[in-house]
């Protein structure tokens, strides 16, 4: 592509990478809400056993980030 080269510099802190799927989760019809929340807990135990504890952490987190009732029905699992 002619003219296009370099960088450009990027606000992260104008950005929400939550917003989008905390709106498809309450978009869900309240019953019966898919259980979403033992997708990722599924996964934990594949998780390399020293880093485990850290990436679960921050896997709720970003969970409630998203929706706070998804982030907890999620740390309950």
């Amino acid at each position: 592509m002619s003219g296009v080269s370099g960088t450009y510099e990027w606000n992260n802190r104008e950005t929400d990478d939550f917003a989008q799927a905390g709106d498809l989760y309450r978009l869900q019809p309240r019953t019966p809400r898919p259980d979403w929340s033992t997708t990722s807990p599924e996964g934990w135990p594949r998780c390399p056993p020293g880093r485990r504890p850290g990436i679960i952490e921050r896997s709720i987190v970003h969970f409630r980030a998203a929706d706070p009732e998804f982030g907890e029905r999620v740390a309950r699992v």
